[in-house]
């Protein structure tokens, strides 16, 4: 029955982002290009390009994409790595995103998912009951069991326990709300409709670990008989660990196998899935190019159960174990990476220097390689490549599969770092007319002004408020590039989209500097 179910699962793409008091994000909705259902179902490319001066919030819309991420795989939000994502000032970050979907059979769905990332600073205990039935049947089912620090009492069959929370400050996830709308291959419609909602007026009022009741017992129609009790301790986990309730893996597991409704099934598996293979972030930050770290690889897999994918890292300064059963996928990777690369930079390949087999630190068998290039037959290490050659090679395996794949979206930072701007141009163009999945990037090179629509293309304003805009009154003539440079120098009714910066400012502070260190 999963492996049926999973071949119906929906390709995603997203359609639109809302963020509230994100970083330096008061306000912003981004409406994506060819996002709507009927683009995305005609197989329209979605090419997005976010361009604004130094700091004014072009990294922010990837790094909410990261959070999304974050979310959809139940991962931890650390409070060190989260609390920057929250505006200074405020006590909580809101974030909305909208989700275009529809399958192979024909059904078409249109997603929302909503939730606040907030400082939680309440210390002490949480106290949960279970049985020792529920407790049973969890490991009956196969659920795991959340073990707790201290048993308080244990009278006939009721257990109550409590789990210390840390005292340090936490990022809790809150108020998730997760709402469809869609249409069936019958033409059966479903208006938009809340499937899950965590807040804590829609929990009090069904009585349950979520609302709606309706909702509830559909989700839970084939559960274990103790499945209340076991959602209220999921809960206490999700508090504790910083993670999404929704999408931690537990609850996901326990919605899907206890749903009668197909459709929910299909709506939460795949945001699971679409987070987990699909969704591809590559950060200026996390790449450690320039310090040669690591090389991000996107390996895809084929299963009988469908495609699934994986960012895998590849070290460039020391041989790269890999698991037997990975190394295959890894060494077809690098060929097509190859393969392309060669039609971008003519004369340069890759190659995988393969060492042999060993055994990891664990004891399992792996294969040892090292990353080539190849150069009009001289090769050397690819860590000893030029930083431009390094960067392309970082995020084309993601290109290939958003190129492929309807449900991949690629977003990556920086996307002109060290790259020549014309070979820039002409690979941006390509992927617009004819990429299946979804580009978003950032750049500070202009030459994709020239050779991409205004649709694609947003521009950060000097308002918190409306942090991203479109430019206005672009005709087809336009060349949108001296259109911004225009706008920059006279100005916009609307919206400022650069905060002006002096020449001779720059210059005395320059001199000065200078006279200040013994210059």
């Amino acid at each position: 029955n999963k492996m049926e179910n999973s071949t119906l699962l929906p390709n995603i793409r997203i359609r639109k982002v809302t963020l509230t008091d994100f970083r330096n994000i008061a306000h912003a909705e981004i409406d994506l290009p060819s996002g709507k259902l009927e683009d995305f179902v005609s197989g329209e490319p979605s090419v997005l390009g976010l361009y604004g001066q130094n700091g004014s919030g072009k990294t922010s819309f990837l790094l909410a994409l990261d959070v999304l991420k974050t979310a959809l795989i139940g991962g931890s939000f650390y409070y060190d790595d989260y609390i920057g994502c929250i505006r200074l000032g405020c006590e909580s970050t809101r974030l909305c995103f909208e989700f275009s979907a529809y399958n192979e059979k024909g059904t078409r769905y249109v997603i929302y998912y909503a939730f606040s990332l907030a400082v939680d600073t309440n210390d002490g205990f949480v106290t949960s009951k279970k049985t020792q039935e529920s407790k049973k049947a969890e490991l009956e089912h196969g659920l795991e069991y959340m073990g707790y620090d201290h048993l308080i009492s244990d009278k006939g069959k009721d257990i109550l326990v409590e789990k210390m929370l840390p005292k340090n400050k936490r990022i809790i996830v809150k108020d998730e709300v997760l709402q469809f709308a869609g249409i069936s291959k019958d033409g059966e419609k479903w208006n938009k409709q809340i499937l899950i909602d965590t807040s804590e007026s829609a929990c009090k009022i069904s009585g349950k670990a979520f609302g709606n009741k309706t909702k509830y017992d559909h989700f839970t129609s084939n559960s274990i008989p103790e499945i209340d009790k076991y959602f209220d301790m999921l809960k206490t986990e999700a508090l504790i660990k910083s993670t999404s309730f929704i999408f931690s893996k537990n609850v996901v597991r326990a919605l899907f196998d206890g749903s009668d409704v197909l459709s929910y099934k299909l709506i939460l598996r795949s945001l699971s899935e679409y987070g987990d293979n699909y969704l591809l972030i590559i950060l200026s930050e996390s790449t450690g190019f320039n310090n040669m770290k690591g090389l991000p690889l996107s390996i895809w897999i084929n299963s009988e159960s469908g495609a699934y994918g994986y960012m895998f890292p590849i070290p460039l300064k020391e041989p790269c174990k890999i698991p037997n059963d990975i190394f295959p996928h890894v060494k077809k990777t690098i060929e097509s990476v190859s393969n392309v690369l060669s039609c971008i930079v003519p004369g340069l390949s890759l190659e995988v220097d393969h060492f042999g087999e060993a055994y990891s630190e664990h004891g399992n068998k792996v294969q040892v390689i090292n990353i080539l290039s190849t150069r009009n037959g001289t090769k050397m290490p690819l860590a000893y490549e030029a930083d431009g050659i390094r960067r392309i090679v970082s995020f084309l395996s993601l290109i290939i599969a958003a190129y492929n794949n309807p449900s991949v979206t690629v977003a990556i930072d920086e996307i002109d770092s060290g790259i020549f701007e014309y070979m820039l141009g002409e690979l941006l163009a390509i992927l617009k007319a004819s990429a299946k999945g979804q580009i978003i990037f950032t750049s500070h090179n202009l030459r994709p002004l020239e050779v991409l629509p205004h649709k694609n293309l947003l521009f950060t304003t000097v308002n918190p408020e409306n942090r991203f805009a479109k430019l206005e009154g672009i005709s087809g003539n336009n060349n949108l590039r001296d259109s911004y440079f225009r706008t920059i120098t006279l100005g916009n009714d609307k919206e400022s989209y650069y905060d002006a910066t002096d020449s001779f400012n720059i210059e005395q502070a320059l001199y000065e500097a200078g006279v200040a260190m013994g210059e």
